[in-house]
């Protein structure tokens, strides 16, 4: 995420609307730029970010100036929306893009939990990750595709940000030994990519195992009485076979 930032020239006086139900790491990487976190609340029913909270925490926080620019009551400009994707449910993408193209928004999504999630995106069935300009995603080993030790992947659409990406990822460097901006190590070694490479054929079967134990657990608690004391997220957009 930091990496998407900086390739994005998000940084001092800028301003970026997240959820404040994520890890830290999301707010964190904000105002690492130097850019100011806004928090818009969640669905209490899928814990995500809920885009009509979105647009209170605009109309609440923020204002158009003369240029029409949407810029937060003490200056900073908003520059993007991060939705986080937890629990391998997609947010509600749809209503969110309607917001990020009225106040021409950048979208980052989020994707650290959601890998191979879907979501009924317009009219096609889209990936989490690709729905925004930029999406990434955690191999951490506690992940459903892990790694050995701390690991993770960008997807983006637009070639000039993905060159801008790759330059990024190693200290700035292009070509060798040639530095023209500041980046950092956001590299993917070898062994972590090795060791993805041989569990991704098995995510798909990992995954419908999972959901497999979570309907046998959303039947046994509902056998027993327990749905109220014991409850998860809804999962509006799940196509069951």
């Amino acid at each position: 995420m930091l990496a998407i930032l900086i390739a994005l020239g998000i940084g001092r006086g800028d301003a970026v609307i997240t959820t404040p139900y994520t890890f830290f790491a999301t707010a964190g990487c904000i105002a690492r730029v130097g850019a100011r976190p806004l928090f818009a609340d969640i669905d209490p029913k899928t814990f995500n970010i809920c885009p009509s909270a979105i647009q209170k925490c605009i109309e609440k926080n923020c204002q158009t100036d003369s240029g029409g620019e949407l810029k937060t009551k003490s200056g900073e400009k908003i520059r993007a929306i991060v939705p986080v994707h937890l629990f391998g449910l997609c947010c509600e993408m749809n209503a969110l893009h309607e917001i990020s193209e009225h106040y021409q928004l950048d979208v980052i999504e989020d994707a650290a939990q959601a890998i191979g999630a879907e979501f009924p995106f317009g009219e096609r069935i889209a990936k989490a990750g690709t729905m925004g300009e930029a999406g990434f995603f955690s191999f951490y080993p506690s992940k459903n595709l892990g790694a050995a030790g701390d690991a993770g992947l960008i997807v983006c659409q637009d070639d000039e940000l993905a060159r801008k990406l790759r330059i990024l990822r190693e200290h700035g460097m292009e070509p060798r030994y040639f530095h023209h901006v500041i980046g950092g190590n956001f590299r993917l070694d070898e062994i972590q990519a090795a060791i993805l490479g041989v569990k991704l054929p098995y995510l798909e079967k990992w995954t419908a195992a999972r959901r497999a134990a979570a309907d046998f657990y959303g039947a046994e608690f509902a056998r027993a009485g327990l749905t109220e004391r014991i409850s998860a997220p809804s999962e509006p957009y799940r196509q069951r076979g």
